[in-house]
């Protein structure tokens, strides 16, 4: 059985005027299946998970309870940014692929990027 290529990128915000962080996990798989959604974003604040996003559900929603005061309008800007990001993810995915010779019968491979960029002063607000 093929394992699907798996591409993983981790957009890391750390604050150095802030004691928190925030950091948003990209993941993108080559095919579906072994239970992972083809795109998902996983968003965390000092290592807390607060939302999550995939391809299956197709829309942003809060995990951590102080999220839930985010409006409406938030969480459509969060579901508009995975409905954008998912395509370029997938073609990240497919060109990963072709740069390293994976056309199809591949066992498993992972690649990590990571960016890091001062958080944003109202993320003082919440725990």
């Amino acid at each position: 059985m093929k394992a699907p290529l798996l591409l993983l990128l981790i957009a890391g915000v750390s604050g150095v005027y802030c004691s928190h962080s925030l950091q948003y996990y990209y993941t993108g798989v080559s095919a579906p299946g072994h239970g992972l959604p083809v795109f998902s974003i996983v968003g965390y604040v000092d290592g807390r998970q607060i939302m999550n996003s995939n391809s299956d559900t197709g829309r942003a929603v809060p995990v951590a309870p102080w999220m839930n005061r985010e409006g409406q309008e938030y969480w459509e800007s969060e579901t508009n940014n995975l409905k954008a990001t998912e395509p370029v993810f997938k073609n990240n995915v497919r060109t990963a692929m072709q740069r390293f010779n994976q056309t199809g019968d591949i066992e498993f491979g992972k690649q990590t990027l990571r960016h890091i960029t001062k958080v944003p002063e109202y993320y003082d607000r919440f725990p």
